[in-house]
């Protein structure tokens, strides 16, 4: 006796999604995307302090020091943790710049943008490696546009920073119902799916629209609110700060930056291919070049070659043998 099963129909949207899946797992490996994060983590210990302080100074300006930097802590202790938290706060008044001699203060300002500077420019590297390009030799002056692309990222965080204090602000003068802490999720989930948007969009040398970017933005954005339960339940759980001594709170920091660089570059996977698979095929920007061959674009595979004919040149033609005079 045969049974005949119907044929499950996968919608084509959600087929795309799980081809773009599998290519992303596969590539994230080829890219060596974990190294790559670790690398990331690292560079994030050092350039956290001052990439915190330049942007609490920026949103400050608009709604207050005192506001943005109560806000930015909480957040922090709620990633964190009371350990982490206070590890990087005493990070932040180390870092601070006290005014007097202007020599000092000159030199302090510029140490403070190449420590903050420093982790995006790791972060560019990495989303180049994913995106099969980089920038063209041009020695300081490719340096300088690095420094200032980071920077336009630290100015991106200042302004996100800014609207989260405005939202949470807004949503306390309404009460402390549930509903309104579900409405003050969902804007914590916006916020932090535009800040993935930016920095897709904005640090690698590819020409990128916003909807390219959108779908791996949001891809990255729940799986960094998902790890952010996962690992705080594994914080509390574990003794990974007890048994790590005074640095159990750099640890915290540094196991929450892996895990974050970890997600952002497999969303950024997840962006190549998926505007791949729709047809869209980013070239590099102005001052970037390709890495792959010429026989290729961004997607890696060899394209068809146009089949030429030469004409034979005068060394190359077969002479008649000449016999003896």
């Amino acid at each position: 006796m045969t049974k005949s099963f119907a044929r499950i129909h996968v919608p084509e949207p959600v087929a795309h999604v799980f081809r773009t899946l599998r290519k992303c797992l596969g590539a994230w490996s080829d890219d060596q995307a974990t190294t790559q994060s670790g690398a990331l983590a690292y560079y994030t210990l050092f350039s956290i302090a001052p990439l915190l302080l330049i942007a609490v100074s920026v949103a400050g300006i608009f709604f207050g020091h005192e506001g943005i930097h109560g806000r930015m802590l909480a957040a922090i202790q709620d990633l964190f943790g009371p350990e982490g938290a206070n590890t990087i706060e005493r990070m932040l008044e180390a870092t601070t710049i006290e005014g007097g001699n202007p020599l000092k203060v000159g030199i302090g300002v510029a140490v403070l943008l190449i420590g903050a500077t420093t982790v995006f420019g790791q972060l560019q590297d990495s989303l180049n490696i994913i995106w099969k390009v980089r920038p063209k030799a041009g020695g300081w002056r490719t340096l300088l546009r690095q420094r200032m692309v980071s920077f336009s990222m630290i100015l991106v965080i200042g302004a996100i920073l800014l609207a989260s204090v405005l939202t949470s602000t807004w949503l306390t003068t309404l009460g402390t119902a549930a509903i309104w802490q579900r409405v003050g999720d969902l804007v914590t989930f916006g916020l932090v799916t535009v800040l993935f948007g930016a920095l897709y969009k904005i640090l690698p040398d590819v020409k990128l629209a916003w909807k390219d970017v959108r779908f791996g933005a949001c891809l990255s954005a729940v799986l960094f609110m998902g790890g952010k339960l996962a690992i705080g339940w594994y914080l509390r759980n574990s003794a990974i700060a007890s048994t790590s001594g005074a640095a159990g709170a750099t640890v915290i920091i540094l196991v929450w930056a892996y895990y974050s660089a970890a997600i952002l570059l497999f969303g950024a996977e997840y962006t190549r291919h998926h505007a791949i698979g729709r047809g869209r095929h980013p070239r590099p920007k102005p001052g970037a070049e390709s890495i792959l061959p010429t026989s290729e674009n961004l997607t890696g595979k060899t394209l068809p070659q146009p089949i030429r004919f030469r004409r034979p040149d005068e060394s190359t033609r077969l002479k008649s043998p000449s016999g003896p005079a």
